[in-house]
């Protein structure tokens, strides 16, 4: 014995799944920020960012920071697992073993802690270490 929906069921169904997308956007699409970095957020081997992700207020999270040498074109990654995010969605993290007197870019991603896919990464920073 076949079941069939009446057509004006489907269609509802077919509304409200079109309507899920649109009205609640996916993190996948969203990306965390980098604030503009300060003179006195870098030290001769490391910089200070300033990361942020409403997104993930208050929750733990894992940050990726790539980084890459301008000098020698070399990238480089470092990881921060467990972070807990401030309740504006903003955590400061200490980017260290870098090189004095160096210009570097900076970008991130993050992914909640307890599982799940990293976002895109940010934009990207660029400032040179203290010589």
């Amino acid at each position: 014995m076949k079941k069939y929906f009446p057509k004006f069921i489907l269609t509802a169904l077919a509304a409200l799944s079109i309507g899920a997308v649109s009205i609640f956007p996916t993190q996948a699409h969203s990306k965390p920020t980098l604030a503009s970095i300060k003179s006195k957020d870098r030290a001769a081997t490391s910089i200070e960012l300033k990361v942020g992700y409403l997104n993930f207020a208050k929750k733990n999270v894992d940050i990726m920071v790539k980084i890459k040498n301008k000098t020698t074109g070399k990238t480089d990654t470092q990881s921060f697992g467990k972070i807990k995010m401030g309740t504006d969605g903003d955590k400061k993290i200490t980017v260290d073993q870098l090189t004095p007197g160096t210009k570097y870019t900076f970008k991130v991603k993050v992914k909640r802690s307890r599982g799940g896919d990293y976002t895109p990464y940010s934009g990207t920073k660029t400032t040179s270490t203290k010589k």
